[in-house]
């Protein structure tokens, strides 16, 4: 790219240069003349150079081998200097890639397909955890061994030694006693399968990260810094790590006789299933955005960059940042949604939107204080309270998140959206509203597994359609 800053430090100096060469003594008007010219050039390119701060440039030039002025000038304009680190970086011509430090150009796909996968796994085994629970799995397997517990139960042997320790549980003394053995299998295999599924996580994490490490596909540390791509890689994993020890947590509070006591039913904690639910969710969120990230089709880094209007930097800034707050409400909603299956509060008042004749909110919200003197607890250990607050934030984020698009439509602001961002606001829409439906469904049909499993997926569906909107609006900038 032509500058003139460039160009200035270039070429004086070598007209410079051609001033104090010695002229030939037979033509003498000719010399005068090319002198006058050549001092009237380089007068203003002296000041656009020292306007570009390059004075200093030109001083170690003027002293380079002569030549005639016209052949210095023309190696001036030709020469061109090499680009600055910030404008290589922003032109994604130096050594990584413009969408991400740490991967190198030509890699991000490998990169983004390698996100994705840990995104899609994450998926699954939300999914999988929720039939986990609504079949009544979870508390199946007694202790936890994350490497010798990989391969299950393989003689009869084996299976009756694995069946004594849930024998002496809990949950088989208190709802489960006379269980036999075919029962116990199901269970069993469905709290095996969520566990293999984690380890698996953790797999797709570690061996492909490494694998791309080793063959300069990516690079974790540069300079003995952690690149950008290092420290996203590194605090996924962290977070798979988390997550597999919240979950050892979670289970082994159904398992505490203390609590089992208090309850007087054997079940997980549904604050620690909320806490599991919502590290696998930020795995989740973290690992997709960094797909759409270095995938060039989505990356969207620079698709409002070039914004300067305040007519529509404004409208654009205000749906960033209601897209923000719609996010932030849409995991509030997910994580009052585990309270729920935690306390089997889907059980209760299965009719909408009423909870008991002429009652938006239930009569017994708290629970009783003999029951729980607690306050607190009286609030967040009652099944009516939990589901009266899913409604309530189910109902609110679905009115938010129509009333986004709506908002947009009805002040004719829809043609400021590129395709990708309206794309995703529609996605956005769709999602909110079935998964809405899916809710009542459920509810009103007393909770029936495929359909309380769909709307558990629905609520990651939800996720990723605010987070891909967010994604888009990512290059709107702060101020103008």
């Amino acid at each position: 790219m032509f500058s003139l800053g460039r160009f200035a430090g270039r070429a004086a100096p070598s007209l410079r240069a051609a001033l104090v060469t010695p002229m030939r003594p037979a033509a003498p008007a000719a010399s005068l003349s090319l002198r006058a010219g050549l001092l009237a050039a380089e007068a203003p390119l002296l000041a656009a150079g020292r306007r570009a701060g390059l004075l200093g440039a030109m001083r170690p030039l003027a002293r380079a081998p002569g030549g005639s002025p016209t052949t210095l000038l023309r190696r001036a304009m030709t020469t061109s200097a090499p680009a600055a680190p910030a404008e290589a970086a922003a032109t994604g011509t130096g050594r990584w890639s413009a969408l991400m430090g740490g991967v190198p150009r030509g890699s991000e796909r490998r990169a983004a397909a390698y996100m994705f996968t840990v995104a899609g796994l994450t998926f699954s085994i939300i999914v999988i955890g929720g039939l986990t629970r609504l079949t009544e799995s979870g508390l199946s397997i007694t202790d936890w061994r994350p490497v010798t517990g990989t391969l299950p139960p393989r003689s009869d042997a084996e299976w009756d030694a694995e069946f004594a320790k849930y024998r002496a549980s809990p949950e088989y003394r208190l709802q489960n006693h006379g269980m036999s053995m075919e029962d116990f299998k199901y269970i069993f295999w469905w709290e095996w399968g969520h566990r293999q599924v984690g380890r698996l996580i953790g797999l797709a994490w570690a061996a492909p990260l490494a694998w791309m490490a080793a063959r300069g596909t990516v690079v974790l540390r540069d300079a003995g810094r952690m690149t950008p791509f290092g420290r996203q890689a590194l605090a996924i994993g962290t977070l798979i790590g988390a997550q597999g020890l919240m979950g050892w947590l979670m289970v082994k509070s159904g398992l505490d006789e203390r609590l089992v006591e208090e309850d007087r039913v054997a079940r997980v904690s549904h604050l620690r299933l909320a806490a599991h639910l919502g590290l696998a969710l930020v795995i989740y969120g973290v690992s997709l955005w960094n797909g759409l990230s270095l995938l060039p089709s989505t990356a969207a880094k620079n698709l409002y960059s070039a914004v300067r209007d305040p007519a529509v930097w404004g409208p654009l800034r205000s749906l960033k940042r209601n897209s923000h707050h719609l996010a932030t409400l849409v995991g509030v909603t997910i994580l009052s949604g585990a309270l729920v299956a935690g306390l089997h509060a889907g059980r209760v008042y299965n009719e909408f939107p009423t909870m008991g004749p002429g009652r938006l909110a239930p009569a017994d919200y708290l629970l009783p204080v003999e029951d729980e003197p607690n306050p607190v607890r009286r609030v967040l250990d009652s099944a009516p309270a939990t589901q009266f607050h899913h409604r309530v934030l189910a109902t609110t984020t679905l009115a938010a998140g129509c009333g986004l698009v709506l908002g947009v439509v009805l002040r004719r602001q829809w043609h400021l959206l590129a395709k990708p961002t309206r794309n995703a606001m529609l996605l956005l829409s769709g999602a909110l509203a079935g998964q809405f439906t899916l809710g009542i469904a459920t509810l009103l049909m007393h909770v029936p597994t495929p359909l309380a499993s769909a709307h558990q997926a629905g609520a990651v569906v939800v996720m990723s359609a605010v987070l891909r909107l967010m994604h888009t609006l990512r290059s709107v900038s702060r101020k103008l």
